[in-house]
């Protein structure tokens, strides 16, 4: 069976241990595959260093430094107020702009990629190396374009096509009933009425964060947050969604913070961003290359009623 591998950096110690030994099984690539009593041994030594961090940091992700976005970054947060992306995703509840500090972001996703975090320095328009401006980083953060990353597409039969991409941030788009007027080129043997749409693509793309009970839960934007970090950058521009109560939070943010609000809003010390740099809570595993797959099925039905 051919096996196609990618890097990625995982905290262990917590959720659970039954989690990481699943993830052990199904995903992880062992050169020389060890019991699961050796896995059990690496997460309790994390989960030892998180007991230790409750006493050591206990509610240190209530003291997150969150500061007025500069002045001069003003027009840039105008633009994209502007954004149609902006005003169809951040139309819900309270949100700001704001310079918020990197290593105290609570995080809920446990894998960041580190393949993609290669591609990202590849592609970026500034060097993270090297000293950039305000400007620079709002971009990076708050990019004025979004990324179209590549899909690839294949017809199963007549009325079932699958799309696929690496990104995790490939996702399904509300379905659209548009008009003849609003598709260019559509060639037909007549008068074309009405298209129906159900439209796959990706994200706004930019960093937000979730703010709740003096915390923010870093909700997308986790390869840039972490590569930023590295680069020893310790704050950056941000879309925060402030919720008061579980409604709120359920049409927000994902649904294992949902499901488990309590833990990333009022544990003494979740997983913070600055824990992918700790060795003894962040390991490098080389695990099975996945993408994300949408499968459409057309299902039309014709037939006469009476009038």
């Amino acid at each position: 069976m051919r096996v196609n591998p990618t890097q990625t950096l995982r905290l262990i110690g917590q959720p659970s241990l039954q989690n990481f030994l699943h993830f052990i099984k199904e995903q992880v690539i062992e050169e020389s595959p060890q019991p699961r009593s050796y896995w059990v041994s690496i997460w309790k030594q994390a989960n030892n260093e998180y007991s230790a961090l409750e006493e050591q940091e206990r509610n240190i992700a209530n003291s997150i430094d969150i500061q007025l976005l500069p002045d001069t970054l003003a027009a840039k947060a105008e633009s994209v107020r502007e954004n149609p992306f902006y005003q169809s995703t951040f139309d819900k509840v309270a949100t700001r702009f704001a310079w918020v500090e990197l290593e105290k972001l609570v995080v809920s996703q446990l894998d960041v990629n580190r393949d993609y975090n290669k591609r990202l320095d590849e592609n970026a328009t500034i060097d993270l190396s090297s000293p950039i401006s305000q400007a620079q980083l709002f971009d990076f953060c708050l990019p004025p374009k979004a990324d179209n990353n590549s899909v690839d597409i294949q017809r199963i039969s007549h009325k079932r096509y699958q799309f696929s991409s690496e990104s995790s941030d490939f996702r399904p788009h509300n379905n659209a009933l548009l008009n003849a007027e609003q598709i260019n080129d559509l060639q037909s043997f007549g008068p074309v009425s009405a298209v129906f749409g159900a439209p796959v693509g990706f994200g706004s793309n930019f960093l937000t964060a979730i703010e709740s009970q003096e915390r923010l839960v870093l909700h997308n934007g986790y390869h840039r947050s972490l590569a930023l970090l590295e680069a020893g950058i310790r704050y950056a521009p941000f879309i925060i969604q402030s919720v008061e109560c579980l409604d709120e939070l359920e049409i927000c943010a994902q649904s294992k913070v949902v499901d488990d609000s309590n833990f990333y809003f009022g544990a003494a010390r979740p997983p913070l961003l600055k824990d992918f740099l700790n060795p003894k809570l962040a390991k490098l595993f080389t695990v099975h290359r996945t993408k994300k797959v949408i499968e459409i099925n057309i299902d039309v039905k014709e037939y006469q009623v009476r009038v």
